[in-house]
């Protein structure tokens, strides 16, 4: 991966993307564009998905998503996190929730669930004050 690859991944994530805990508490990073290539790009860069929305803009373009999710979304964050502008903080705030993440079926401790409600609390913020600017 060279730095321009880097760069232009967290610019695409800072402007077109969102960095997201799910209901399941999976954290998953993805971007939305009308542009294809986008989409195609960040798969062959990252892997993850992407697809055709089945759905079009006012204007009749259709809309592409890519999205990473699993342990490779955490080595995405960790790696572009210096690049990122807007959203470094959302990163590490994902990077961090993902740390709690353990084997499915384990118990998680009362505090650590509090943390986590908490964190999803700060990324659905940091978007509503993003966007109120």
């Amino acid at each position: 991966m060279t730095d321009v690859e880097l760069g232009w991944t967290a610019g695409i994530i800072d402007g077109e993307g969102s960095i997201e805990v799910s209901g399941n508490h999976q954290v998953y990073v993805a971007v939305s564009s009308i542009d294809r290539c986008i989409t195609q790009k960040l798969q062959v860069l990252w892997s993850g998905s992407e697809w055709s929305l089945g759905r079009k803009t006012t204007i009749g373009n259709a809309i592409y998503r890519w999205q990473l999710t699993g342990k490779k979304v955490i080595l995405l964050l960790q790696t572009v996190l210096p690049h990122l502008v807007l959203k470094g903080q959302d990163a590490e705030i994902a990077i961090a929730f993902a740390q709690t993440l353990g084997k499915n079926g384990r118990p998680v401790p009362s505090a650590t669930r509090e943390q986590r409600d908490q964190w999803i609390l700060d990324l659905r913020e940091g978007r509503r004050v993003r966007h109120a600017t």
